[in-house]
């Protein structure tokens, strides 16, 4: 089991506040790349903890891709970026899990033939300091979303096109970091029934100021925290196409969206059923 004495710090800041919110989800954004960004995201290169991935997704039409272990995510339908997008593309991503999540990882594959899907269950699952980041890359560029500009940009070996996600033959292609979804067990979640905080980022290179290379992953922005469900609401809404700007639901309680718009790019944002 790790050693507790190595929690992450940011377990002290209020993350259901208004005003400490963004504090705490930029913590763990900054907590993710230390020792991770100087080695473009290696796992195995960090000096300053230990992180693991699990980029092998076996053979064929949704396997991994072999520069960096991306897996192939998701479809962007048009407009979905911006009114500029006119065509699909395709996200790929790959996570990481800090020495916390890796326990409870190396408990489920300790027998390699009869993995034990259960040890990631409660009550024995993740612990409490458990931190998992996940970066999202795109094959559309800024052509299409004008925030993509000054791209952190990785070569993959992926499909042409996401053509409902078959596998029709392979290239290398650039893909550029779109994303970032991060998941952390604080027990002080385990009041609104969920024991985690979800938090998301969107990359928007117009604040480049400069930086190269892996060091473009600091342009990601906050786009909000998700601590519970927010029972109480059962409003349905479409957030339409193409997006503009980004629609806030201000009823929920249990879910902080940043507001400013100077720095986040426009978001497409579930509501509801959507």
């Amino acid at each position: 089991m790790p050693d507790e004495s190595q929690l992450p710090e940011f377990l002290n800041i209020p993350f259901d506040e208004d005003e400490h919110w963004m504090e705490y989800i930029n913590a763990v954004r900054d907590y993710s790349f230390e020792g991770m960004i100087e080695v473009d995201f290696v796992a195995q290169k960090s000096k300053v903890r230990s992180w693991y991935h699990m980029p092998w997704m076996h053979w064929g039409p949704q396997g991994s891709e072999g520069f960096h272990g991306l897996a192939k995510e998701a479809e962007v339908g048009p407009y979905q970026l911006g009114p500029n997008q006119t065509e699909s593309h395709q996200t790929y991503a790959l996570g990481f899990y800090n020495e916390f999540a890796g326990y409870t990882l190396a408990q489920m594959w300790k027998d390699g033939d009869n993995p034990n899907a259960y040890a990631t269950q409660a009550p024995n699952g993740f612990p409490v300091g458990t931190v998992i980041f996940k970066l999202l890359f795109t094959d559309a560029d800024e052509t299409d979303a004008d925030y993509l500009v000054n791209p952190m940009t990785w070569n993959a070996y992926i499909t042409p096109t996401w053509n409902n996600g078959l596998d029709t033959g392979r290239i290398v292609k650039p893909m550029h970091l779109i994303q970032m979804d991060v998941m952390v067990r604080d027990p002080r979640a385990d009041q609104y029934g969920t024991g985690w905080v979800f938090g998301t980022f969107c990359y928007n290179g117009k604040l480049n100021n400069g930086k190269e290379g892996s060091m473009r992953a600091e342009n990601l922005v906050p786009v909000g925290i998700q601590f519970g469900n927010d029972p109480q609401d059962t409003t349905n809404f479409i957030n339409p196409y193409p997006v503009k700007r980004t629609i806030i639901n201000p009823n929920l309680k249990q879910t902080k969206i940043n507001p400013d718009s100077t720095q986040l790019p426009p978001q497409h944002l579930g509501w509801g059923e959507d």
